[in-house]
């Protein structure tokens, strides 16, 4: 709802916290995601306040009318204007004492909701004054952030981006083109580089592409997560990629919500959907699936999926069909055993090899699946690899029993253990870990 607050400077401040479905604490709404609609703002603030909301700056501020809200004269008018519809729980106005720094221009003739002639969109972030300095070297890519994702996505969506330090509850809230982040963590001067980019991805997955039931939350939070992952994979490289992705998976395996599906019909409390679930278990899920289909086929989904439902509300079977029809796949199997159903498949390899001059000879690696009886017998396309001499060996496999024992003949012996999945691309628990 509408916050009104002192912040962590001892300032008032007015701030809009929404998520999932406190809208209609200060504005009658429908309050359900799948409930999108243009809005004009006209909000009386103090002169010395700076008012941000969703949208593009409809006309400069201006002293507020007497007859509006009483006598005095140390109010401003300003007005905002969404020119696209938006979910409720987007819509919001934060008022305080803030100054604002341009990152750049982003997006430039790829933003169809740019109200500026030269197409681009304006990127910013807006902190209190005491927190500027502290504030830069979160935001400073925030423009680099953008270019990525509309080049490997699709254009943005929004008139503009403000990236907006806060009092929501959330580290970060994703808000259609003012995203809104914790006072605390850029008070305390904390990079989080991390949850700029993951609340960034949000504009494209989640605002513009919604979730039509918030137990298809992953299809929000997990897109975030992985496509803010990428971002790194494309700035930083590859090994950073691998270590967020691992960083991911752990938090997966500790977690007991595995024991439930990413899409899980029994939840009532929609706070119990941040789970590991939703965000890194369902980053995974993409990542698999970009591991199956290859980039040029998964980008291409993307951008499909992004195209056909950009400003609309989706379910599930909505994006499995659009990968469906860009791979010419039939891809239950894998949305049924990922999405659908809980856990992970836990992998124990025992190889055996035998010649009879002692150089080539043939490879048995037997490999179970000793997941918790309850969770499923995955299918899991793969790769196996070992080291022989100097020389590494892979093959391609597809795992589906839950013991199976693949044989390959003319091979040399391993002198290190087989490794499986040696680049990463399967979400798996590690036995020994179990």
């Amino acid at each position: 709802g509408l916050i009104l607050n002192k912040n962590i400077h001892g300032e008032r401040t007015a701030f809009v916290d929404n998520w999932p479905n406190r809208t209609r604490f200060w504005l009658p709404t429908i309050d359900h995601p799948t409930d999108k609609a243009t809005v004009h703002y006209t909000i009386h603030a103090p002169k010395e306040w700076k008012v941000i909301a969703n949208g593009y700056l409809f006309k400069d501020k201006v002293i507020t009318p007497k007859n509006s809200i009483g006598p005095k004269e140390d109010r401003l008018t300003w007005e905002w204007d969404v020119t696209v519809p938006i979910s409720t729980y987007n819509m919001v106005i934060g008022a305080a004492a803030l100054e604002v720094r341009t990152v750049g221009l982003a997006a430039c003739n790829n933003a169809p909701a740019s109200q500026r002639e030269d197409g681009c969109i304006e990127v910013t972030y807006w902190v209190y004054p005491q927190d500027v300095k502290k504030a830069e070297p979160s935001f400073r890519r925030a423009k680099e952030m953008v270019d990525y994702f509309t080049e490997i996505i699709g254009p943005f969506p929004f008139e503009k981006l403000a990236n907006v330090q806060s009092a929501t509850r959330f580290g970060g809230m994703e808000n259609a083109s003012a995203i809104f982040y914790s006072e605390s963590g850029i008070a305390k001067g904390r990079n989080i580089e991390g949850t700029v980019s993951h609340e960034i991805a949000h504009q494209w997955f989640g605002d513009a592409v919604t979730e039509a039931d918030w137990r298809h939350l992953w299809l929000s939070e997990g897109f975030a997560t992985y496509f803010g992952a990428l971002f790194f994979e494309h700035s930083e490289g590859v090994a950073d990629f691998r270590n967020r992705m691992n960083n991911s998976l752990q938090r997966v395996l500790k977690s007991k919500v595995t024991n439930r599906p990413i899409i899980d019909n029994e939840v009532n409390d929609l706070f119990k959907l941040l789970n590991s679930n939703n965000y890194p278990k369902a980053g995974w899920v993409l990542h698999m699936l970009r591991g199956i289909l290859g980039d040029e086929i998964f980008f291409k989904g993307i951008q499909e999926y992004y195209r056909q439902y950009l400003h609309k509300a989706v379910l599930t079977e909505d994006f499995q069909k659009i990968m469906e029809k860009t791979s010419k796949q039939d891809l239950n199997w894998f949305f049924n055993q990922w999405i659908y159903k809980p856990g992970y498949p836990i992998l124990n390899i025992e190889e055996n090899w035998e010649s009879n001059d002692g150089t080539k000879g043939t490879l048995e690696v037997k490999i179970l699946q000793t997941q918790r009886s309850d969770w499923p017998v995955f299918r899991i396309p793969t790769e196996l690899c070992w080291k022989s001499n100097q020389n590494i060996e892979c093959r391609k496999i597809t795992i589906t029993k839950k013991e199976e024992t693949f044989q390959f003949n003319f091979v040399s012996k391993s002198t290190q253990p087989i490794v499986i999945d040696p680049d990463g691309w399967v979400l798996k628990g590690d036995p020994n870990f179990e």
